[in-house]
């Protein structure tokens, strides 16, 4: 069984979350099988998830592909309640209404 740990860096809006296993840079894949397999690899991944200093976040992280399997294991966490630049305008989505709304399937 591997050590996992998370080096964490500052991204505009949160953090990356660089993965290392046994003390080195981890791949993707390797990354990847690890949580699929690897209990520890489960827990330190909650429980560095649960340390973030966000009361909600987005958690992104690359699909995993034969064009992604060999880059670095990394993930993003970005603030959900950050204010974003742009903001909805519930007006816009405001419009009379035009008749039946259009069937999008076949017949029921």
């Amino acid at each position: 069984m591997s050590l996992w740990t998370a080096e964490p860096r500052r991204i505009p809006g949160g953090v990356q979350l660089h993965w290392r296993r046994d003390g080195q840079p981890a791949t993707l894949a390797e990354w990847v099988i690890a949580l699929r397999d690897e209990p520890q690899a489960r827990a330190t991944l909650n429980q560095t998830l649960a340390q973030t200093p966000y009361k909600a976040f987005f958690w992104e992280s690359l699909p995993l592909a034969q064009a992604t399997a060999q880059r670095p294991a990394r993930q993003d966490v970005l603030d959900a309640e950050r204010p974003r630049a742009a903001q909805p305008r519930p007006s816009a989505l405001r419009r009379p209404a035009q008749g039946p709304a259009p069937r999008l399937g076949g017949a029921v």
